[in-house]
């Protein structure tokens, strides 16, 4: 195991272990999380807000907001704010995030993850318009 995997290991053993319910609604809410940048140093936190629409099924949309630390783009904010528009079926979540331009940064990214109902995560992987994908993890803040 590499040093970067131990420490995303590390992270996410201290993810604190929230219950997920079976119902989409229960996503609403604010979470954390962290994604892997390797590139800007490691391991960047945000702090993301889900609000589901009314799910149909086992299929639900939905929309919410990211505030992260200003790890890149013009430096002249210490936050970054994105906006987010996606779905969550049964135990996967999709989204993109798609940054308001705060700190010079306007660009999209793709996240997609699945529950970890055992830990009460979600895990996945965010892709970057390069076709870049790194891992990213997310879990419900108290």
């Amino acid at each position: 195991m590499n040093t970067r995997s131990l420490i995303f290991a590390f992270i996410l053993a201290l993810a604190p272990a929230a219950v997920l319910a079976a119902e989409v609604d229960k996503f609403n809410g604010t979470w954390s999380g962290a994604y892997r940048d390797w590139s800007e140093g490691g391991l960047v936190p945000f702090e993301i807000t889900i609000r589901v629409g009314t799910p149909i099924s086992d299929y639900a949309d939905i929309s919410g907001s990211i505030a992260e630390p200003a790890t890149f783009g013009n430096n002249d904010q210490p936050w970054l704010r994105a906006t987010i528009a996606g779905e969550v079926r049964r135990d996967t979540i999709e989204f993109v995030k798609t940054y308001d331009g705060t700190g010079g940064v306007n660009h999209s990214v793709s996240y997609r993850g699945e529950l970890d109902r055992d830990n009460g995560l979600i895990l996945g992987r965010y892709t970057i318009s390069s076709g870049e994908s790194e891992g990213f993890v997310i879990w419900l803040a108290h």
